[in-house]
C-alpha cells in the first residue's frame, strides 16, 4: 500500500459515512476539522418544564440554543415515561404498582397507531428546526415485548433513523 494511515482514515470515514448515509448538512455548523460532532439528548435531561410546551419543542430549542446540529433521540423523550425504572431503562430490582402501571402505558403507547403518528410530528419538528436527527436511543430491557421491539423498529422507521443504540 502507497498511502499513509492518514490516506486510508480518510477512505474509512468517507465509506463510513456512506454506510450510514449521515447527512453532513445541518442548521447548525456542527464540525470540527471535518468532524461531525452531535449530541445524545438524554445528555440535557432533566429538561426545563416550560407548561404548554411539548417536549419535543423544549428540546429542539435547548438544541438550537447550544447550536447542536446531530440529534441522538433518546427514547425517553418519545412517549410516556417510565416511573421507577433502574438506570439504563432496566426493570428495576424492586418493581411496584407505580413501575407496572407505567410500564403498561408505555406498552399501549408504542403498540398504537399514535405512536407512529407522534413518529410522524416529532420528525418534521426536527426538520423544521434544521436539525439532523441521526439516531435514536432505545432500551430493550428484560420486559420488552418482540411486538414492541417491532413496532420500535417501525417507528424508527418512520423517523427516518438508520442508526440506533441500545
Amino acid at each position: 500500500m502507497n498511502g499513509t494511515r492518514r490516506d486510508f482514515t480518510k477512505v474509512a470515514i468517507s465509506g463510513a459515512a456512506a454506510l450510514f448515509r449521515f447527512p453532513i448538512l445541518a442548521a447548525a455548523d456542527t464540525s470540527v476539522r471535518g468532524v461531525q460532532l452531535g449530541i445524545t439528548t438524554a445528555s440535557l435531561n432533566p429538561l426545563p418544564d416550560v407548561p404548554g410546551n411539548d417536549r419535543i419543542d423544549t428540546l429542539i430549542q435547548e438544541c438550537v440554543q447550544l447550536g447542536c446540529g446531530n440529534v441522538e433521540l433518546a427514547a425517553g423523550f418519545f412517549g410516556p415515561a417510565l416511573q421507577r425504572a433502574a438506570v439504563g431503562g432496566q426493570v428495576p430490582k424492586q418493581v411496584t404498582p407505580e413501575y407496572q402501571r407505567s410500564r403498561e402505558e408505555l406498552r399501549k403507547w408504542r403498540l398504537s397507531a399514535a405512536a407512529t403518528d407522534r413518529a410522524q410530528e416529532v420528525r418534521k419538528k426536527f426538520d423544521d428546526a434544521g436539525i439532523n436527527l441521526f439516531s435514536m436511543s432505545n432500551t430493550f430491557a428484560d420486559d420488552v415485548t418482540d411486538a414492541e421491539i417491532d413496532a420500535m423498529f417501525r417507528q424508527m422507521q418512520v423517523l427516518r433513523i438508520s442508526v440506533f443504540q441500545t
